[in-house]
This record gives structure tokens, C-alpha cells and sequence, in this order.
């Protein structure tokens, strides 16, 4: 049901949203009043306009045309979360209805992959904003249908296999958790790596190490990942 699944997303995101979007803008005017009382109006003027670009999830373009957020910059993402929500079921919808055969549902899944990641490479090339690349929906397409691709398989049944296949499964899960462990260790959002196929090998592991936890709930990877500090701080 698109219905219901629209009325958990909102139930989810929409009430800490906008708890954060009042919280912050009661302590920018608060500071702004007693600190920078020449500029108040300018300063809240902005954070009104930050605050709708936030509850109307396109804070990410806006960021792209240069304009700051303030401290509430940080909801790019959950923007470009919300803008993928408008298309993506949609469109599974139609897959299942018109196209049915799994195969080529996983082809045109593993086609828009490769589409953003040529778009955002070709724009890394011919030296387009950082911030176009970085925060664009279409350059973080291929991310999310990572993750789509995960969940087709996961509702397929495919991820329950042998022992064997769990193993090796868990095997790669655990190469990915090294590779992503180096990635936040050593790799800047700026540099081409990051702006090109390094997100979509970042979100390739994610995806591996979900795969892992689906298929063996039990598994040591689950374990570590479900323990009360990690899932408290989500």
C-alpha cells in the first residue's frame, strides 16, 4: 500500500523534524537577539527561509545554488531521502505491475546504477561544482537503488542460500566493514575519489553488510551491529 507507506515515513521523520527545525529556530533568534541585534532581521529572514526549504525537503538544491542553510544545513540529506521516496515506489509499482520478470527488473535496477554514476563521473570531468555533484538527487541515485537492489533480493527470498553461501557472504560483509572502516579514516567529501565512484562503492559495502544481516540474523556482523550503544545512538 503507497499509502501506508507514505504514513510511516511521515510518522517517522516528520515529528523529529520539526522539533528540530522549531528547536533551531528559537535558539538562532534567542542568540541573534542578545548577540547580533544589528543584524537580527537578516538573520531571521534566513533561517525562515531555511526552515521551509527543510520541512519541504529541498534543502540539498538548495545548498546546490550556494545558498547556506545555517545549522540546519545538515538536512540535505534527509531531503534527498524524501525527493528518492516520491519516485522510487512509484516506480516499483510499475516494474511489478508491467514488467513482472525479475531479470530484467534487476537489469533496469543495475542500468540506473550505472546511469548516475556516469552522470556524476562526467560531471566530476568536466569540472562541475563540487557542490552540484555532492548534493544533487540524480548524482545519489545509484546509492539508493544499491539499496533497492539489496531489498528485491532480500524480498525474493535470494539472500537465504546454503551455509556455504552465507559464509562467503560473510566473508565479503566482512572485507566490506575494512573497506568502509578505511573510507571514513582516510577519504575527504572533496576529493575526486568521493566525488566519483567512491560513494557508490561506499553504498556497494553498505549494501553487502545489510545483505550479511538479512540473510544470517544470528550472524556476528547482526550481533555487533545490535548492540544497545550503536542501535541507541541510531
Amino acid at each position: 500500500s503507497l499509502g501506508l507507506f507514505y504514513a510511516r515515513r511521515a510518522l517517522r521523520l516528520l515529528p523529529a523534524l520539526v522539533l528540530l527545525v522549531v528547536a533551531c529556530d528559537v535558539a538562532v533568534v534567542i542568540i541573534a537577539r542578545l548577540y547580533w541585534p544589528e543584524v537580527f532581521g537578516p538573520v531571521v529572514l534566513g533561517m525562515a527561509y531555511a526552515s521551509v526549504a527543510a520541512l519541504f525537503y529541498m534543502a540539498n538544491w538548495v545548498v546546490v545554488s550556494v545558498q547556506t542553510l545555517w545549522i540546519l544545513g545538515h538536512t540535505w540529506s534527509l531531503s534527498i531521502e524524501e525527493q528518492f521516496y516520491l519516485i522510487w515506489p512509484l516506480c516499483l509499482v510499475a516494474l511489478l505491475r508491467w514488467v513482472r520478470r525479475r531479470g530484467l527488473i534487476l537489469a533496469l535496477l543495475l542500468l540506473g546504477i550505472s546511469a548516475s554514476l556516469v552522470l556524476k563521473v562526467a560531471l566530476v570531468r568536466a569540472h562541475s561544482s563540487i557542490l552540484r555533484i555532492f548534493f544533487g538527487l540524480d548524482t545519489r541515485f545509484d546509492e539508493l537503488l544499491i539499496g533497492c537492489v539489496v531489498g528485491v533480493f532480500a524480498s525474493w527470498g535470494l539472500l537465504a542460500g546454503s551455509r556455504r553461501s552465507s559464509s562467503r557472504l560473510g566473508a565479503v560483509a566482512a572485507a566490506c566493514a575494512v573497506f568502509l572502516a578505511l573510507l571514513l579514516w582516510r577519504a575527504g567529501w572533496r576529493e575526486p575519489l568521493m566525488l566519483g565512484g567512491g560513494p557508490t562503492a561506499a553504498a556497494a559495502a553498505a549494501g553487502a553488510l545489510i545483505a550479511d544481516i538479512v540473510s544470517r540474523p544470528t550472524g556476528w556482523l547482526a550481533s555487533a551491529l545490535g548492540r544497545q550503544p550503536l542501535v541507541g545512538i541510531g
